[in-house]
């Protein structure tokens, strides 16, 4: 293994892992919810395995998401190691260990797709001034869909939502969560 293959695959990795963990870590903030306890008892059969299937995928991709400097840093290391002991091309494969990770990750995000947060959001009209809440699990949530600005209080999944005004939006806000809204 030459050197001339081993400096920029280093580098290499090191931009690559760079830029994927930022968007790894983005997807994981979009996708993430909150960390309140939500009553899964409120949902049907149906509903608790999608709730399940999702919270599932996102810690697989949590997890996924910790390990990716390990795996590169074990690549860049595989790499060294290959070039100092001069095993020869059959160390070159290290280099594509992040790649071949990063494409395990991107098909694990996939699913989010059809994630739950859409499957458990209220029907609303788009670029409509609506307020919800979700008693089940004292979630709100409210604003001008499709433009902003939005409001969302309480656990990320529920079912079950009423349509409101924006009054009582306003006073669950303060009642649930000691939120004064303008």
């Amino acid at each position: 293994m030459s050197l001339w293959l081993v400096l920029p695959g280093t580098l290499f990795i090191i931009v690559f892992s760079l830029f994927i963990f930022a968007v790894a870590i983005t997807a994981m903030s979009d996708l993430g919810g909150s960390n309140d306890p939500v009553d899964i008892n409120v949902y049907s059969v149906g509903d608790q395995l999608l709730l399940k299937k999702h919270l599932h995928r996102l810690l697989m991709l949590k997890i996924m998401t910790i390990m990716w400097p390990l795996v590169c840093l074990l690549s860049i290391i595989m790499l060294w190691v290959g070039y100092l002991k001069e095993y020869g091309p059959l160390y070159y494969w290290w280099l594509f260990l992040p790649i071949l990770f990063s494409i395990l990750l991107f098909v694990v995000s996939i699913g989010f797709e059809n994630s739950a947060e859409l499957a458990f959001r209220p029907s609303h009209y788009m670029i409509g001034r609506q307020y919800f809440k979700c008693e089940a699990n004292r979630r709100l949530e409210g604003g001008i869909y499709g433009k902003g600005p939005m409001k969302r209080f309480g656990p990320y999944y529920c079912r079950g939502w009423i349509e409101i005004d924006e009054t009582e939006f306003k006073l669950l806000a303060m009642q649930w969560y000691g939120v004064k809204l303008d």
